[in-house]
Formats: structure tokens, C-alpha cells, sequence
């Protein structure tokens, strides 16, 4: 969606005919009509409703929105395929070149990093640093409005 900012001083400027543009008139008009201010709320409650309507339940994008609500150093961990986005048709299989029975023989090896939290009864885990001061009945009610129905999750410091 594009957002529209306003001049307010060249729309004054604009706004009034030509043969009435002298500096004098121009000056009262710009001090009675400060909308700028107003303007910058009003820009502020357009970016939150716009950041609210946007919002799904995939992890980066609460992800995102933790980090700019709550606090910058939020992650969020996912356990397999949760809430990843399919860039295929829903149902439709992927083949990587790998035989159906060539890829049952093949042990599975987890990367530097991937396996280290314990997803037992949990779809994903919210990581809060531990220097950091998060009120945590507000993270849970910002969870809470946006995670995916029937998905369970649980916040570690770490």
C-alpha cells in the first residue's frame, strides 16, 4: 500500500490564488493552519492500523512485530515446517532429486545450531535476551492476539 505525505506549507502555497500570495498573508495563513503535528499522529495511527491489518500468523512476521512493539532483540525459534510460507500449490510434492528410496537410507544430520531448544509439547519458542527487561504479560497478550489457532508456544530467557 503507498502512503501519501503531505506538504502542508506548499499546499498553503497552493491552495492560495496567485494574485494573493504575498509574504505577509502567506505568514498568517502558515501560523493558523499548523497541522503538522496532527498530521504525524495521524501518520503514526495509519502505520500501526496498516502494520495490524498486515499481520498473519507466520513466524517472521510476528517476529517483526515483537521486535518493534516489544523490543528489538525478540527471536522467534520454529520447530519444522510451522507457519513457513509454500511457495507451491497446497498438497503438490517436491522432488530434490533424490529417489524415494535413495532418501529413506540417508540419516538425518542437524546443522550447526539447529537442534537447541527441546520442542516438547510446543510449536515455537520465543527467546528473550537475558540483559534484557521485557514485561511479559504484554508479550504474551501480543502473542496471544496474532498466533495461529490450536499452536502452543513458550517464552525462554536466553
Amino acid at each position: 500500500m503507498r502512503k501519501l505525505c503531505v506538504n502542508f506549507l506548499r499546499l498553503i502555497l497552493l491552495l492560495v490564488p496567485p494574485h494573493k500570495r504575498q509574504e505577509v498573508r502567506l505568514f498568517i495563513l502558515r501560523s493558523l493552519v499548523d497541522l503538522l503535528p496532527v498530521y504525524n499522529e495521524f501518520d503514526s495511527w495509519r502505520s500501526e492500523q496498516h502494520r495490524l491489518v498486515n499481520m498473519n500468523s507466520q513466524a517472521r512476521v510476528l517476529e517483526c512485530y515483537l521486535r518493534l512493539k516489544i523490543h528489538p532483540l525478540i527471536r522467534i525459534i520454529t520447530s519444522g515446517d510451522l507457519l513457513l510460507i509454500s511457495l507451491f500449490v497446497e498438497g503438490q510434492l517436491v522432488g530434490f532429486g533424490l529417489e524415494e528410496t535413495e532418501s529413506e537410507n540417508l540419516v538425518p544430520l542437524p546443522l550447526l545450531g539447529e537442534i537447541t531448544e527441546d520442542f516438547a509439547g510446543v510449536d515455537f519458542i520465543v527467546l528473550i535476551p537475558p540483559n534484557v527487561s521485557v514485561d511479559r504479560e504484554k508479550l504474551t497478550i501480543e502473542i496471544e492476539k496474532f498466533k495461529a489457532i490450536n499452536t502452543t508456544y513458550k517464552i525462554l530467557v536466553k
